[in-house]
């Protein structure tokens, strides 16, 4: 029986795992870098209906980082496809390569349509293994996530990621008015500004203080995805497409393929 390592794949995954670690210490890096620098500018609040003060965060992602982020998620859709031709390899009659592709979809009926196609003429205990991994929005949300990713820097353009994040410590700031409040919020859009101060209509800042900054690059631009921290939602990726590996590779051994 021939081996069913799936070696190549398993290199693949081994690849994106690289590249998810070269993310974490290019995050780290631009946090030690950036987490003193930011601006201060007022700015009227819709949402609070007031003259607020606010911080934004004056560091720039560098361009390596989408290039990796993109670069980790070719790794994981490449896996999954490389997986589809090696069933379709030990099927026999082998059928013709062209159009055999890992399926997706959005929909579980998308999916179940999919499977048909774009692993056309592979066995059908196959192809069952693969509908048990449900590859589609609300059912394997890890796994289904790889396509729409790897699609958006393929055929779009590079991920966007931001910095989704929050004030970690203020000192020395002297802000006066009768309406004036320390606002207390959760995590922001750092690059467009988050709300220090609630000013109102007479506040005066006198010396806003010395901060600093802490949070998470995330993805922006990118559907479903707004706001996910980048590093975390690629590991589970990888950890999903590990074992939908795993799990075909067991199909084809328990087939005899």
């Amino acid at each position: 029986m021939t081996s069913t390592r799936l070696a190549g794949p398993q290199a693949k995954i081994a690849r994106a795992i690289v590249h998810i670690e070269s993310l974490r210490r290019l995050e780290k890096e631009f946090w030690e870098k950036t987490s003193s620098r930011y601006e201060f500018f007022e700015e009227f609040d819709e949402e609070l209906d007031s003259r607020c003060l606010k911080v934004r965060l004056q560091g720039r992602i560098d361009d390596e980082f989408y290039l990796i982020a993109g670069e980790a998620i070719y790794q994981l859709r490449s896996a999954l496809d490389q997986t589809a031709i090696e069933m379709a390899r030990r099927t026999t009659p082998a059928p013709s390569l062209k159009g055999i592709y890992f399926p997706s979809g959005k929909t579980k009926d998308d999916y179940e349509k999919n499977i048909s196609t774009r692993l056309k003429g592979v066995d059908a205990k196959l192809q069952q293994a693969v509908k048990t991994l449900a590859v589609f929005n609300g059912g394997n949300t890890a796994l289904y996530s790889v396509f729409p990713l790897a699609n958006i820097d393929k055929h779009m353009t590079l991920l966007a990621v931001g910095q989704l994040g929050h004030i970690s410590h203020a000192s020395d700031m002297h802000i006066v008015g009768d309406e004036v409040a320390l606002y207390v919020g959760g995590k922001g859009d750092l690059g467009r500004g988050i709300v220090f101060f609630v000013l109102g209509a007479e506040g005066v800042v006198h010396n806003p203080g010395t901060l600093k900054l802490a949070g998470k690059i995330v993805l922006g631009e990118a559907g479903d995805y707004d706001g996910r921290p980048l590093i975390e939602l690629l590991e589970e990726m990888a950890s999903a497409t590990r074992s939908a590996i795993r799990r075909m590779r067991s199909a084809m051994s328990a087939g005899g393929f």
